[in-house]
């Protein structure tokens, strides 16, 4: 049984935060699946897989440490959300020189090899851009939104039935609409990405839509 401080899956939008400071309900269309806090946690609960890097719980949050020059990834075995799905973190950066703040959607345990990877801060936090399946595609991104390291970003990425948005403290920095989106057994899990740095992550809420028969 999944404990308060990890997991908490209600039907009460009102109950939980989808901002860094802030409980506005719903976004219209989503319905509320699930909150993950780690602010009571004493060690990094079971339902995380550490594919790449370390992991632990520290001051409340989920740390994320990736080797100098390496990667760090990490996934969620469970619940998993094969579909459209909507991921709010609130989350940073820590380290010389950050990249990566980067949250995995419609993937499985190979981490972003697998998924959309919504990289946000990449390439040593000079751009911005989205992977599909490993492959990099041409996704509508800007440049102006970058990481701030040891700031907490609110980040938003979303699978809405192919259509494709990264959206970092209220401003949409990548766009891209997927005429065959991946979804169903094998793409149905969510995680993150870093790179050369430690990223912390202090609370994450998902949301869930049904997706329209094809």
């Amino acid at each position: 049984m999944l404990i308060r401080n990890v997991i908490i899956c209600c039907a009460l939008a009102g109950m939980f935060l989808t901002g860094c400071a802030q409980t506005p309900q719903a976004p219209p269309g989503w319905k509320f699946a699930c909150t993950i806090d780690f602010k009571d946690a004493a060690k990094l609960p079971e339902v995380w897989e550490v594919i790449e890097g370390k992991a632990k719980i520290a001051d409340g949050k989920l740390v994320l440490t990736a080797d100098e020059f390496a990667n760090g990834q990490i996934v969620l075995k469970t619940p998993r959300f094969p579909g459209s799905v909507r991921l709010e973190a609130c989350a940073s950066l820590q380290g010389k020189d950050v990249s990566d703040l980067s949250p995995l959607r419609n993937g499985d345990e190979s981490g972003w090899y697998s998924g959309y990877l919504f990289q946000f801060g990449a390439a040593d936090n000079l751009e911005n851009r989205l992977r599909r399946v490993e492959e990099n595609v041409d996704a509508k991104a800007s440049e102006t939104v970058l990481v701030t390291p040891d700031k907490t970003h609110h980040v938003v990425a979303e699978n809405d039935g192919g259509e494709l948005r990264l959206i970092v403290d209220g401003t949409e920095i990548l766009s891209y609409t997927d005429s065959d989106p991946l979804k169903g057994k094998g793409h149905d899990q969510i995680g993150f990405y870093t790179w050369n740095c430690t990223l912390k992550i202090e609370k994450i809420t998902i949301y869930t839509k049904t997706d329209p028969a094809k």
